[in-house]
């Protein structure tokens, strides 16, 4: 991973003389488990200014970043739970974005009264089941762009919200298979240039013809396969700032000139990484035992033979992800990249109840933890088994977060004689004891306790069958190593669930290493973060796996 200190930055870029100058930076020191966080929200077209969230100790400010470089002018400032701000295209804060008392709860304000300075929550949106992500606001000051899956669509689609009236929000856009990832508006009118979704990798519907004609003369320029997106508009589609990355390519920033079609380099975001040395995900079709057709994704370890092919004698890895409407894709990926440069095999399997295909995929998967979901994991091993991309003896390990910790540790107890090593990050262990933490006097907490229930099914009222599907109940069935993994401050999964699993890992005589680490969430990390627990969990497997 290199020993480089890790840079947050804001950079303000002179199309003129080509020259980047720093407006923000914070090092993130070695044992900085509290550093800032920025997000960008808007830029002042005049002055050239920009509008940032700074989420540091304490309330959230709104910051204006002056392109002098002086002294940063606060504008104002949120709560402790305050994540961000929405700008209209006059740069007022229209939205105020705030954590709920969980980190799963997202609560919506709507800025009122004389000078905007009164804030009328209009909207909460629980993100363990619901789809309601706020991406863009049209000029109108009482309505807002929004991403949800209604009842009756089968993706989630683009819609137009009144924060004022009690209506149903009107669709703009949907997809018959994707779910819709997001849309990028720009401009005084701030109109949407297009939408997108991922298939494999990522596709857009635009909305204007000419713009997808620029677009098209764009991707000339760039690989084959590339995922791509406008960050900023300058003039009229004179400059595109666009991020782009891929598979097999680190994430980097360009600047597309309209009028020559040259596109500039900017910055590679990812500097960790050999780009000569950088393996390349591939899409893998298979079937489960029930015949339900599924995908996942294989990178190969940087192996070669003697011919330059990449070779089947290296070890496996199997990476699920973290459950219920989550996915993987053809897109850069820090974990898989790194591990495959390691010398594993990687294989992320996509099971039902994976997001991003629409509702009937997802819905596979109510009521099959630790049963189909499951079985879809092996069912993907198997198929690699059987098109020679791994060979039947070589040695495995599985590792994962949140539902994806839960696997690997059922998948330790279902095919003990299979995996060598599993790691668990914020994993549940023991179902029973997860589900009676939920205070149901609390509604935010009933709420959550019914979303889990769908999702475990209906043996969820019974404790029995319930041990049958919890590892920590199940360690007289292991043989693995384990390292598990847990953040002190993971207010959705309770550090608890990993500490009693390594408890009854000991009692059950199996060699179990417990790390707790402090500041770390349930998600939203920082890169400081996700390289700390991705070096603890290569250290664990390089001793577990020789």
């Amino acid at each position: 991973m290199g020993k480089d200190k890790l840079r947050d930055s804001i950079d303000l870029y002179d199309l003129r003389s080509g020259k980047t100058q720093q407006m923000y930076h914070k090092i993130l020191k070695d044992r900085d488990e509290k550093s800032a966080r920025i997000k960008v929200l808007g830029r002042d077209r005049v002055s050239n200014s920009l509008f940032v969230a700074l989420q540091k100790d304490g309330p959230t400010q709104l910051l204006k970043l002056n392109s002098d470089l002086s002294r940063p002018t606060k504008i104002l400032t949120g709560t402790n739970k305050t994540k961000y701000w929405i700008m209209d295209n006059r740069n007022r804060p229209r939205l105020r974005i705030d954590e709920g008392e969980a980190s799963y709860i997202t609560k919506f304000f709507r800025a009122e009264g004389f000078r905007r300075k009164k804030w009328r929550h209009f909207y909460t949106a629980n993100n363990l089941e619901s789809r309601f992500t706020v991406i863009g606001l049209p000029p109108s000051d009482n309505k807002v762009r929004i991403l949800r899956r209604s009842q009756n669509d089968e993706t989630s689609s683009l819609y137009l919200m009144n924060t004022d009236k009690n209506t149903g929000p009107k669709q703009i856009y949907s997809h018959d298979t994707y779910d819709l990832a997001g849309a990028d508006s720009f401009g005084d009118k701030s109109e949407i240039y297009y939408t997108y979704w991922w298939n494999d990798a990522m596709e857009k519907s635009w909305f204007s013809k000419k713009r997808e004609k620029i677009a098209k003369r764009l991707e000339k320029k760039l690989p084959q396969n590339i995922n791509w997106r406008i960050r900023e508009v300058v003039g009229n589609d004179d400059y595109w700032l666009i991020s782009h990355s891929a598979a097999g390519q680190p994430p980097a920033v360009s600047l597309w000139v309209n009028r020559t079609s040259k596109l500039v380099p900017i910055v590679k975001t990812e500097q960790n990484f050999d780009g000569t040395q950088i393996p390349q995900k591939q899409r893998i079709d298979y079937m489960a035992q029930d015949g339900q057709t599924l995908v996942g994704y294989f990178t190969p370890a940087i192996i070669p033979t003697r011919n330059g092919d990449y070779s089947g004698d290296a070890q496996l890895l199997v990476i699920p992800h973290s459950g219920h409407g989550n996915r993987d894709r053809l897109e850069w990926d820090p974990w898989a990249q790194y591990f495959a440069g390691e010398g594993y095999n990687v294989f992320q399997p996509q099971y039902r109840g994976s997001g991003g295909y629409g509702r009937q995929f997802e819905d596979l998967g109510y009521g099959e933890w630790g049963r189909k979901m499951q079985t879809d994991i092996s069912d993907g091993v198997a198929a690699l088994e059987v098109s020679g991309k791994i060979r039947h003896d070589s040695r495995r390990a599985i590792m994962g977060k949140a539902y994806g910790g839960y696997a690997a540790l059922n998948a330790a107890v279902e095919n003990p004689e299979r995996y060598s090593c599993v790691a668990s990050i914020n994993g549940i262990t023991d179902l029973g004891i997860f589900l009676d933490g939920f205070n149901q006097d609390i509604s935010e907490e009933r709420y959550a306790y019914f979303s889990w229930e769908a999702k475990i099914g209906e043996i969820a009222r019974d404790r029995e069958k319930l041990n049958t599907l919890s590892p920590a109940k199940q360690v007289g069935q292991m043989k693995s190593k384990l390292f598990i993994v847990h953040g002190r401050n993971d207010d959705i999964i309770p550090v608890e669930q990993s500490e009693l699993m390594h408890r009854a890992a000991q009692s059950a005589g199996l060699d179990s290493t417990l790390v707790r680490f402090e500041g770390l969430g349930h998600s939203d990390w920082t890169r400081k973060q996700e390289y700390d627990v991705m070096s603890a969990v290569d250290g664990f497997l390089q001793r577990c796996m020789r």
